[in-house]
């Protein structure tokens, strides 16, 4: 996942599309199959297939950080995006977990999200919430 987030970043930090393109080359050269494709499924706008909607996200996270949601919804409609919102309000933690690989994440853990009550949708959200930093979690958001 982290490999991914520095893409997204890299992506982001220019205009330029031959570095962009460059940036994606290097990305899909040295990334593994299942890494690649399922980055190439996200890039593309495509969500993974869970129980999450939005609304359901929104409330967990309100919950999570003690906030209204209208105050969310306030503080995104300024932001102009829901993930980046939820990234910066969480805020930096000192002492975020490594993620895993994407692959690896995506199979084992969003998509087994499907399984599950949405209580315990919820504490995962918690957990992750708790545990990664704010690029991993905007590339998380951007999942659902």
């Amino acid at each position: 996942m982290k490999r991914l987030v520095d893409l997204l970043q890299e992506l982001d930090q220019t205009t330029s599309t031959n570095k962009k393109i460059k940036a994606l080359a290097a990305y899909f050269k040295e990334a593994e199959a299942e890494d690649a494709c399922w980055a190439l499924f996200l890039l593309m706008g495509n969500k993974i297939p869970t129980k999450i909607n939005r609304i359901f996200l929104q409330e967990a996270f309100c919950e999570f950080v003690n906030m209204p949601l209208w105050l969310f919804k306030e503080s995104a409609s300024h932001v102009g995006d829901e993930s980046e919102t939820m990234a910066l309000l969480r805020g930096p933690i000192s002492n975020a977990k490594e993620p895993p690989r994407l692959g690896e994440f995506v199979t084992k853990e969003l998509l087994s999200l499907k399984k599950l009550s949405p209580e315990e949708i919820k504490q995962k959200l918690f957990e992750w919430w708790a545990i990664f930093d704010e690029q991993v979690l905007f590339l998380l958001h951007k999942c659902f």
